[in-house]
């Protein structure tokens, strides 16, 4: 049996589904529910986003065949945190390769998911899930050292973000630049998102470190942060 969630699913033929699940040892996958969208499926209401199912499937080939799937844990989400909730999937489904292990990140997923549905505030915990994503995949960047020379990043220092290489010293920054001091920099090191400003800087530095590794479609779960046109 394996732990899992359901990140995504398609409708197949007349009453089956495509999931693609995020299990704990082997990563990202893809299966095949037979029968799960019949009113009289085993799985109603099971195959959804956000619980923690035990499944297990059989086939060899690419697209097997899903033979059990119980929940252990339901995780619901509501409104901002929902939509929080389908970002993380698509960050995972972006990211992640397939069959890719990656424990780890299964069990932050699975924390994160606890927070979102304590309501925990919700920032932080999205900026950290980010975060740490980008460590387990080796995808990160250093905090404390400039990028170009690895010395210790200065205090007094002011410093533009590149993606894909980190923290590089300036004495002046073009337009558009991401810049910030050190003494920022430090701070967001230790998670100290204790101002406004601060997270801020987070999120757009998580946004640019995670932007060249998502490719160039839009994400989007974004939109649906965006306020509805009437």
């Amino acid at each position: 049996m394996n732990a899992a969630f359901v990140l995504h699913r398609w409708a197949y033929q007349e009453h089956s589904y495509i999931l693609e699940l995020f299990t704990q040892q082997h990563g990202r996958r893809r299966v095949i529910a037979r029968g799960a969208r019949s009113a009289k499926s085993k799985w109603r209401g099971a195959l959804e986003p956000f619980n923690l199912l035990e499944a297990d499937w059989q086939g060899r080939g690419e697209l097997p065949t899903l033979k059990q799937a119980d929940v252990v844990q339901a995780f619901p989400l509501q409104g901002r945190y929902l939509y929080s909730g389908f970002y993380l999937n698509e960050l995972i489904q972006r990211l992640l390769p397939e069959h890719y292990e990656a424990a780890d990140v299964f069990n932050d997923y699975r924390h994160t998911l606890t927070l979102l549905h304590e309501q925990a505030l919700l920032e932080p915990v999205l900026r950290r899930f980010e975060w740490q994503l980008l460590v387990r995949l080796d995808l990160a960047f250093s905090w404390r050292e400039e990028a170009h020379t690895g010395q210790p990043i200065v205090a007094q220092q002011t410093y533009i973000f590149y993606p894909e290489q980190g923290f590089v010293a300036v004495q002046q920054a073009p337009q558009q630049a991401l810049v910030l001091r050190g003494e920022d920099i430090l701070a967001l090191a230790d998670f100290q998102l204790n101002t406004e400003q601060r997270l801020t800087h987070y999120k757009l530095l998580m946004r640019a470190a995670l932007q060249p590794h998502l490719g160039t479609k839009p994400l989007h779960s974004r939109n649906l942060f965006r306020p509805q046109q009437s």
